[in-house]
């Protein structure tokens, strides 16, 4: 197998060594990295280039500042691989036999569509570490698909944990988003792909260590919160060329598109919460009206979708204190919670984060 990973690059020059160190320590060896540039101003280029001259498997493509969509498109559009994989680069791979263990789930289940791991939340200044665990309600190791296992909508979309099979991507028309900036462009991806596979096997072990303290990340700017819906009509039109999916997984759509909208009702900007939730509340009663609105998303969504449809103020008042009730989880949980994990007791205490193993008594 060879694997083609897209490193799409923007002013990451703090972070990039120890990305691509972490990739150059892969004891599977087998890739090609395409470093897409997209008009850094920062020394992002230079240090592409230094490892392009050391190590003939970085090449760098560069191009004019267009955005996060259109710099993985242009790198999966040049890949060569059997199989190609995303890295952040303000990420770093967890382990050196993180992509030798996914490749060989690959060996096990030949052809498959999606292999995907788990992942480390990473704070680097610290190097504190902290499983994930985002994987937990699928079956591990085993073929799966959204028919059987609908559950694989609701994952965190980490779509940098995976290793995707290149001519499954293109057979079903999987790109990215080519919308400015980087924001969002995961949603979509990661809902055609989990659509349309027919097999993913999922990997019980961290991939990448996700940063949590890049200030620079589009995942901090609440300025960004119209960008979700512009993935959500992307959907609209990959579905729109494929019926027999769209009918098979709409209630799965519309629940998934409930949730990003609310997530980002909730972080929206005070100023342009009422013009998100317009959009909102209009998108989901035009459904109705057309009939598209799966009558198994009242059940699940209990009162909060008649609300939504039917009394708008109830709905926000009800936003408004969801959204203060989890500012106060978030708070209490990191001023003291103790919770057990697959490491042991998970300990934290005034932002700070303990793991005793298991079988440790202190």
């Amino acid at each position: 197998m060879f694997l083609s990973v897209v490193i799409p690059v923007f002013n990451a020059a703090p972070f990039l060594r120890e990305c691509l160190d972490s990739l150059r320590a892969q004891t599977f060896a087998d890739w090609e990295a395409l470093c897409v540039d997209d008009g850094s101003t920062d020394d992002s280029a230079a240090i592409l280039r230094e490892y392009a001259e050391r190590d003939p498997r970085f090449v760098v493509i560069s191009k004019a500042n267009s955005g996060y969509g259109a710099t993985v498109n242009l790198g999966l559009a040049r890949a060569r691989g059997d199989y190609v994989a995303i890295l952040e680069p303000d990420d770093a791979l967890a382990s050196p036999d993180a992509y030798a263990r996914l490749a060989e789930l690959v060996a096990r289940f030949p052809g498959i569509d999606v292999v995907k791991g788990d992942y480390n939340f990473y704070r680097g200044k610290s190097g504190r570490r902290e499983r994930a665990f985002a994987l937990r309600a699928c079956p591990k190791g085993v073929p799966v698909n959204a028919r059987g296992c609908g559950e694989l909508f609701a994952l965190p979309l980490s779509v940098w944990s995976a290793f995707y099979r290149a001519d499954f991507l293109r057979a079903a028309a999987i790109r990215f988003n080519e919308t400015p900036g980087a924001s969002y462009q995961d949603n979509a991806f990661s809902f055609k792909v989990f659509a349309a596979a027919e097999r993913v096997a999922l990997a019980d072990f961290p991939v990448v260590d996700y940063r949590q303290d890049n200030a620079a990340s589009s995942m901090k700017s609440r300025k960004k919160v119209f960008c979700v819906a512009d993935e959500m009509h992307e959907l609209d039109r990959w579905f729109a060329e494929r019926p027999a999916l769209r009918e098979r997984f709409a209630y799965d759509f519309w629940l998934f598109r409930y949730k990003a909208y609310f997530a980002n009702l909730l972080r929206a900007p005070r100023e342009r919460r009422g013009e998100f939730f317009a959009l909102f509340r209009r998108e989901f009663v035009e459904a109705r009206e057309r009939g598209e609105l799966p009558e198994a998303l009242f059940p699940r969504l209990g009162k909060r979708l008649p609300l939504l449809l039917d009394a708008p103020e109830k709905f926000l008042r009800y936003a408004t204190w969801r959204a203060r009730f989890d500012a106060f989880r978030r708070a209490k949980k990191n001023a003291l919670s103790v919770r057990r994990s697959r490491d042991g007791w998970r300990v934290v205490f005034c932002g700070l984060s303990f793991v005793f193993p298991k079988g440790d008594r202190r």
